[in-house]
């Protein structure tokens, strides 16, 4: 861990690589050290400044894996899992950044991945997004020039 608290993400990864089997042979996969253990690999692989697109894509996969057994094995509200959510979150953002084109603009990149459409490993959005990615569409994809737009009238009393 203090590899991963200094940055040295490397050093951190290559660690947890050799260990998370031990863990997952001694104590099982479901068991807070192991899944805390996960946790901390999948972040030193999309936190390093130098990752790939699939060192990325195995954070996210690492994370969703792990998400759903904290949730089963502690709940919801327990600490770690909502940690593992937040997480997964940043690392399917810090994805989905990495693998969109580069001739799109942010606001574009950020509509394309609200939407769910699907991205170079098929990762989405689920449709929770749809409502506010539509809108979000519509005020970025229209031509809206407010310059040109008519002046509000006042309502008639």
């Amino acid at each position: 861990m203090s590899h991963y608290n200094l940055g040295r993400f490397e050093e951190a990864k290559s660690l947890l690589r050799k260990e998370i089997p031990v863990a997952q042979r001694a104590v099982g996969e479901s068991e807070y050290t192991t899944l805390r253990m996960r946790w901390l690999y999948a972040r030193a692989l999309y936190e390093d400044d130098g990752a790939t697109l699939d060192d990325l894509r195995e954070a996210v996969t690492t994370l969703e894996e792990i998400e759903r057994t904290a949730r089963r094995v502690f709940g919801g509200a327990h600490p770690l899992t909502v940690d593992i959510e937040n997480r997964l979150r940043e690392s399917r953002g810090t994805f989905a950044a990495a693998a969109a084109p580069r001739h799109m603009s942010s606001a574009q990149q950020v509509v394309r991945i609200e939407i769910g459409e699907p991205i170079p490993t098929g990762i989405g959005v689920g449709p929770a997004f749809l409502m506010v990615a539509f809108a979000a569409a519509i005020f970025l994809y229209c031509a809206w020039d407010a310059s040109t737009a008519p002046a509000p009238r006042a309502p008639e009393l």
